[in-house]
């Protein structure tokens, strides 16, 4: 199979997947809101908190396993890429007995201090509750590693479908639970066993079509224990970065301008971060290829893949700029029922910030598919204290515009830094990279123009 067929097979099978998400907190809130009540649902929303914290126990192991072990399978070190998968299976086993044990303590702790009590659900409830949802979402840490193994056998829309799969019976089980009364013990049962039953049947998938497993049956090394935590806890820093600059950002504007302050900086962040959504479906469906050659060191091919690709990005996010800023503000007033108000210059600087946005994002994944997570990761968490730093410092003076500086100084930085480290770490001159794009973009335009005369002809 082409390259291009692959990409496009990834990119549908990612558009589906995306569907799916949105599907599912559109389709199940409603059901939980009828049946369960406004008062309940909170409720259990509040302590899905604890799980979705606990999730994140794994320390970026599993993507640290993963791209290691596709790295090493790309460049022909079969062996060596089971061992690899071996030695992470066990530490992935390990950590997720951990992460139940310390779960468990906590759980225990909480309800000591009695923070489960609450009219609506009884303490032990809650306890059985969360210790499901628990283990059917550390359950998925296995998850991570084997898409690797369908991303080396070049078939990454085959996990990304099966994960979409697990979404959608979710879904249903969930609606079904509902629909005949279940509360939180029923509906969180349900979740754990199907991921109890589905986790496996992955695997088995993904070790069946890559067959890696019938030549080498992979040794545990220990001398690679401590090259994957090293490298698992630089993707940990990941989600770290991010809360502190979403919430601390919005925590900042909260603290310094109020309320309707801090709604007004979110809702405009939610909207104007919306063609992100397009970015990241993009870059799910051009990274296992992407890596792969790497991987293989086709240097050239891999240059080829990613140009096209920050083309693509660009295109979309001059596309997002003009209709963003000829009918965005309109739209937003709309959206919000005329009840918040954006100013021409909070808006003007947001908007600036997609194309920024759209480069250093792009290039990002350039990090993860070299497996160097650090190179990433630290420096995006000293940009985020210091955008939250800048942003409280401005919200003194300018209000809400000084915010959305705050949020633009992110962007700004995160380019200057991660763009030319990213073309030099893969060894291709930063100016190679955006003549191809350019390229790239005016072919797509040039594509466009020749669709829309053609149509128009007829």
């Amino acid at each position: 199979m082409s390259t291009k067929k692959r990409i496009i097979k990834t990119g549908i099978a990612a558009i589906i997947q995306k569907i799916v998400k949105i599907a599912e907190q559109l389709l199940l809130i409603p059901f939980f809101i009828k049946f369960w009540g406004a008062s309940y649902y909170g409720e259990w929303l509040t302590l899905t908190i604890i799980p979705s914290f606990l999730a994140l126990s794994d320390f970026g192991f599993g993507s640290a396993t993963a791209n290691t072990f596709l790295l090493k399978f790309a460049s022909g070190e079969e062996e060596e890429a089971a061992n690899v998968a071996k030695t992470g299976y066990r530490i992935l086993s390990l950590l997720i007995v951990s992460a139940i044990l310390l779960s468990i303590i906590i759980i225990l702790i909480l309800n000591y201090f009695k923070l489960f009590n609450s009219s609506s659900i009884t303490s032990k409830e809650a306890m059985i509750a969360i210790v499901f949802l628990l283990g059917s979402k550390i359950i998925n840490f296995y998850q991570q590693l084997f898409e690797a193994y369908f991303r080396a056998a070049r078939r990454a829309n085959l996990s990304i479908n099966f994960q979409t799969l697990i979404s959608v019976i979710n879904i249903i089980a969930g609606i079904v639970v509902l629909l005949n009364g279940g509360k939180i013990v029923s509906y969180a049962l349900t979740a754990f066993i199907i991921s109890l039953i589905l986790n496996p049947l992955y695997i088995l998938s993904a070790k069946k079509v890559l067959g890696l497993h019938k030549k080498h049956k992979g040794v545990f090394v220990k001398k690679e224990v401590r090259t994957l935590i090293h490298k698992g806890f630089g993707y940990f820093l990941a989600p770290i970065w991010q809360a502190i600059y979403f919430q601390g950002s919005s925590f900042i504007v909260r603290l310094v301008l109020g309320p309707v302050a801090v709604t007004i900086f979110n809702t405009v962040r939610t909207i104007i971060r919306s063609s992100s959504q397009a970015f990241s479906m993009l870059v799910i469906a051009v990274y296992p290829d992407f890596q792969f050659e790497i991987g293989a060191g086709n240097k050239l091919k891999a240059k080829k893949i990613f140009s096209d690709l920050l083309g693509l990005n660009i295109s979309i996010a001059i596309l997002s700029m003009s209709f963003l800023a000829l009918f965005g503000r309109d739209l937003y007033s709309v959206w919000t029922h005329k009840a918040l108000h954006v100013s021409l210059d909070m808006w003007i600087i947001f908007v600036s910030s997609i194309i920024l946005y759209a480069l250093w994002f792009t290039f990002s994944f350039i990090f993860e598919a070299l497996n160097k997570p650090y190179s990433y990761t630290l420096p995006s968490l000293i940009f985020s204290i210091l955008a939250v730093f800048i942003c409280w410092y401005f919200c003194k003076y300018l209000g809400l515009v000084g915010a959305s500086i705050g949020n633009f100084s992110f962007d700004f930085l995160m380019c200057i830094y991660l763009i030319p480290k990213a073309a030099k770490l893969l060894g291709i001159p930063l100016k190679d990279i955006f003549l191809d794009s350019l390229k790239a973009l005016r072919s797509i335009f040039s594509l466009q123009s020749r669709s829309y005369f053609i149509t128009k002809g007829r």
